[in-house]
């Protein structure tokens, strides 16, 4: 373990909001209380008709929902969604572990706080060796915090970890036993979540699919591999009814996603995430969703202090970092969502609705 030499208090950001009527027409982090978003049943939030506010943390969630037609017994929930807490935080860096203010998550179908409901699950991995016969030395793999994000945006510890039982050569060690010995957690989950893989055959980085179910029993499928972030090659409900979600394309901003039901109807395409604009074709609905990008920066000072006595002064307190984010949502009617944003902290300080009624935030 690393102790950081530089320290700081990351607390989340409080927000003070207005609210003023006029007529209105129409790799993922740990679940943790600075990334979480709501959850119903948990805490008594503020609304108005798309955004909530945390009075707990200060965080603010929009959902702007896209409407998939029903299906079989499943249909698919889909969501433009913005996460103050999944937009910027402060992290260490470099050998001192010094602050920097940075944009939480990046690719993924997650940037500057926005997001596309997709379901997603994600993972991290390891690497130690080990001694053989004659010290012949023995890389392990082994993979760890897996996080899925659900169809509403809620993030769950999955807590699975995994690695191949491979022998050291002369029996008396391998990748699990003796000082390495951390156990095998191929069974998970959080709270109604439950998730499965399995032990790796083959010590390699690469890992095996991953089942999630959750309170309702559906469940979702994730093929294996590196560590990486991954979207459900198919969903099942627990009827039996199958839908599968496929994606297209080199980056994210062209990376095309479908979600084909369990009719096999082509039921939402997306042509990507940050193509400025991107177009979201619901089945169904006359015309498609576009969603247009801008650049929100951030720049202010911080005071952070060295842990250490002695060892110089104070670390760095000038904070600045910059994150995509959405600009405005047009709806197939034409009418549409426009965002503006704090040039401090780079956080969401308007949401202005399709008639002209607007929610005002003000971040300290």
């Amino acid at each position: 373990m690393r102790i950081a030499k530089c320290g700081f208090l990351n607390l989340p950001l409080v927000a003070v909001f207005a609210l003023t009527i006029a007529p209105l027409r129409a790799q993922l982090p740990n679940e943790t209380d600075t990334t979480s978003t709501p959850a119903p049943g948990d805490h008594d939030y503020l609304h108005s008709p798309v955004e909530t506010v945390n009075p707990a943390n200060g965080s603010v969630s929009i959902r702007i929902p896209i409407q998939t037609p029903p299906s079989r017994g499943l249909s698919l929930p889909f969501a433009i969604a913005y996460d103050s807490n999944g937009s910027f935080s402060v992290v260490g860096s470099g050998g001192t572990n010094e602050p920097i203010y940075q944009g939480a998550r990046e690719g993924d179908w997650n940037q500057g706080g926005w997001s596309y409901t997709v379901p997603l699950m994600s993972f991290s991995s390891t690497t130690w060796t080990i001694t053989g016969t004659l010290d012949h030395l023995i890389t392990c793999h082994g993979s760890f915090n897996y996080v899925f994000e659900d169809p509403g945006g809620g993030r769950h510890n999955l807590g699975l970890s995994v690695s191949a039982n491979v022998a050291s050569g002369d029996g008396t060690d391998n990748c699990n036993s003796g000082a390495n010995d951390d156990g095998e957690y191929p069974t998970g989950g959080e709270g109604s979540i439950l998730a499965t893989t399995t032990i790796p055959a083959t010590n390699i980085a690469s890992f095996p699919p991953t089942t999630v179910t959750d309170g309702e029993g559906t469940q979702y499928y994730f093929r294996g591999g590196s560590a990486s972030t991954y979207i459900p090659q198919t969903i099942t409900d627990r009827n039996g009814n199958t839908a599968a979600v496929s994606e297209s394309g080199g980056t994210y901003a062209t990376n095309q996603l479908t979600f084909t039901d369990s009719i096999g109807r082509a039921a939402l395409t997306s042509s990507g995430f940050g193509g400025n604009p991107d177009t979201i074709t619901a089945a169904g609905e006359s015309s498609a969703y576009k969603v247009y990008w801008t650049t929100a920066s951030a720049q202010f000072t911080d005071n952070t202090v060295n842990l250490i006595p002695g060892e110089g002064p104070n670390c760095q307190t000038a904070m600045s970092s910059s994150a995509t984010v959405v600009s405005q949502i047009v709806l197939p009617d034409g009418q549409s969502f426009n965002f503006s944003y704090d040039p401090t902290y780079g956080m969401l300080t308007k949401l202005t609705y399709p008639g002209g009624g607007y929610v005002r935030y003000v971040w300290g």
